[in-house]
């Protein structure tokens, strides 16, 4: 938003959701359009068989990345919207389902276009799954219902089975000008 001459972003949907209930943005929907959607990012949690809901995530020890990376953002924005008490454990991709294997995390919260590779990797005998993700009302302005199926992870899912998630999206993003409120092409 303050770098000049860069009128354009990369990000996803999200993003500009936790800056903009962070107040990191002030204003932040009056000065940013989206221009197009390229993807859907789906919001996968990984635990084991003694979760079984989200609900059960309530006071456990979640991976959800640094805050550098797209799972953090989504991340803090489910626990917020689920008024989940959790400790974040700040472990990334591999690191974080090995977290959950060993026990040192509960379960981990991961995003991108599915399939993710390190989930791929999962074997049914691993003892992990994909937890489910009800849609609710207050999400709504944020994130889409989504599925994750057999065709995602074949060594996970059974057949026709699939579990309910949600994603946002990845997209191009332009700074609008404050001046003519459009996307700015003179900044």
């Amino acid at each position: 938003m303050e770098l000049r001459g860069i009128d354009l972003a990369l990000v996803p949907s999200d993003s500009l959701a936790f800056a903009a209930r962070e107040g990191l943005i002030p204003n932040i929907d009056s000065k940013v359009d989206y221009i197009v959607k390229l993807a859907n990012l789906d919001i996968h949690v990984v635990a084991g068989s003694t979760i079984t809901s989200l609900a059960d995530l309530a006071g456990k020890r979640i991976a959800i990345g640094s805050a550098t990376r797209i799972s953090y953002e989504a991340s803090q924005m489910l626990i917020g919207f689920l008024k989940l008490g959790v400790t974040v454990v700040p472990l990334n991709s591999d690191d974080a389902i090995a977290a959950v294997k060993t026990g040192a995390a509960d379960a981990a919260i991961m995003v991108g276009v599915s399939p993710l590779p390190e989930i791929s990797r999962l074997e049914a005998a691993d003892g992990l799954h994909l937890v489910p993700i009800v849609p609710q009302p207050e999400m709504s302005g944020v994130y889409a219902p989504s599925l994750l199926t057999a065709k995602h992870y074949p060594n996970l899912l059974n057949g026709a089975s699939s579990v309910e998630t949600v994603s946002s999206s990845l997209v191009i993003a332009a700074v609008r000008c404050i001046s003519c409120a459009r996307p700015c092409s003179s900044r």
